[in-house]
């Protein structure tokens, strides 16, 4: 039994028999069958980092369960086989509208996949284009050719002589160089 739920929840190929008799032990309540999908939820669950979930993930889990069970005894459940995609689509459905509902009445807070950045402070662009002429030409010409005067890599390789990534190259390079003089400045 625990082979079978193991198959099941990894979503293998030759599972279907597994499939098809844990749909008939979650309508006679087997404990075993509630086990297994909530292990599927719970893989849903963390691949969307709702962490901070938790408090509930029970209820998620009993609502997410109860619509398995009304849509199997309605007959709805047409291919057993998709078992294991119906219940992550369904706890990926439900778990994002519970976090949405929590964010209409927290409007501040952001969903757990979202990762807080602060804003940097914005720079005068004129204190931008003065610490890049400290930098050294080649890396100030293709800044400003990019930057400046709008043009693709490829068209300030050609002017160059050097391919597109040589150029990605130093772009990177005076980026980087501009960023370390102004980060500073900005702190």
């Amino acid at each position: 039994m625990a082979t079978e739920a193991g198959q099941v929840a990894n979503g293998n190929a030759d599972a279907g028999v597994a499939r098809v008799a844990l749909v008939d032990r979650l309508l006679a309540g087997d404990r075993v069958a509630f086990l297994v999908l909530g292990r599927i939820m719970t893989q849903v669950l963390a691949h969307l980092r709702a962490y901070d979930f938790r408090d509930a993930c029970e209820d998620l889990r009993s609502e997410v369960i109860a619509a398995i069970v009304a849509n199997a005894r309605a007959g709805r459940l047409r291919d057993t086989r998709a078992l294991t995609a119906y219940v992550r689509i369904l706890t990926r459905i439900k778990a994002i509208a519970r976090l949405k509902d929590r964010l209409h009445h927290a409007p501040h807070a952001t969903l757990p996949w979202e990762t807080v950045v602060a804003a940097p402070p914005v720079l005068a662009p004129a204190a931008v284009w003065d610490a890049a002429g400290d930098l050294p030409d080649r890396q100030r010409a293709v800044l400003e050719a990019v930057f400046r005067e709008g043009k693709s890599l490829e068209e300030v390789g050609k002017e160059h002589g050097l391919r597109p990534a040589a150029i990605r190259r130093r772009l990177r390079e005076a980026l980087s160089a501009l960023r370390g003089r102004l980060v500073p400045e900005v702190s």
